[in-house]
């Protein structure tokens, strides 16, 4: 168990409310890939299917909740226990909300001075007493589901703008980017050189593919592209990483002037 600093939910320093928070021992391993490669009647092993996609993630936070303010004080009569309680409250009422938390950590960079941030999206699976905490305090277990299993790098990279011909999309992240945003600026390609696929607007206007949802969506001057566009598998471009997490130039191809917005992504 790991204890874990500039953590914030739902918009809210959890250090401010009193609590500290620790993270369980493996909180952060690998995401699960699902799928299976099918077996080979009368044969060993089995065929290698191809792409495959991660699961859902987990995230399990154990947060320590103290008698304090926001200032670190306690501000009752001792054995009151008044702001260890209102800290309780706070924290249980926000799990028992329905709908998704907005759960942030502060990380710092390796390879310059400074932080960034990571943010995901998770939803409470639970939240049950853990056990007795130090002094006047009460622990509690937080388990949450990730429906994206990747940690969005805030802010935003920006849109980054691509001429024709051979150009570089850059990212940073160890994680497969698979809802960047995509416009075709007039009738061109824009490819992923690494695989070949490839997404072609047919005609004059803006093209924008959006990969950012469950589904890919795209339009142009916000109405369905229905028969202005053709394509090799837009679901299935997903800009590579570094393992190391350090900055990438995605090599693509284009045949007019593109734009892409993306966040950086670590599992």
């Amino acid at each position: 168990m790991t204890e874990q600093t500039g953590w914030s939910i739902a918009g809210v320093d959890v250090r401010t409310k009193g609590i500290n928070l620790f993270s369980v021992d493996g909180w952060d391993a690998f995401q699960i890939l699902r799928g299976q490669n099918p077996r080979i009647p009368f044969q060993d092993g089995s065929a290698w299917s191809g792409q495959k996609y991660f699961d859902q993630g987990e995230l399990a936070l154990i947060f320590v909740i103290l008698d304090n303010d926001a200032a670190g004080l306690v501000v009752h009569d001792e054995g009151a226990h008044g702001e260890l309680q209102f800290n309780v409250d706070w924290l249980k009422g926000l799990h028992y909300s329905t709908g998704l938390l907005d759960i942030r950590q502060t990380v710092p960079n390796r390879a310059s001075a400074g932080t960034h941030e990571r943010q995901t999206m998770a939803e409470p699976l639970g939240f049950l007493p853990f056990q007795a905490g130090p002094g006047i305090s009460r622990s509690f277990l937080g388990r949450y589901a990730m429906p994206n299993p990747q940690w969005h790098q805030l802010p935003v990279r920006g849109t980054q703008a691509l001429g024709v011909g051979a150009e570089t999309v850059d990212r940073g992240g160890n994680a497969p980017i698979h809802d960047a945003v995509i416009t075709i600026n007039g009738a061109g390609r824009f490819t992923l050189n690494s695989n070949g696929l490839w997404i072609e607007n047919l005609a004059a206007g803006n093209l924008i593919v959006d990969m950012s949802g469950p589904s890919v969506v795209v339009t142009k001057s916000g109405s369905p592209a229905d028969n202005d566009f053709d394509y090799a598998h837009p679901e299935l471009i997903r800009l590579p990483a570094n393992a190391d997490g350090s900055d990438l130039a995605v090599a693509v191809t284009t045949t007019v002037a593109c734009s892409v917005d993306l966040f950086d992504q670590w599992l």
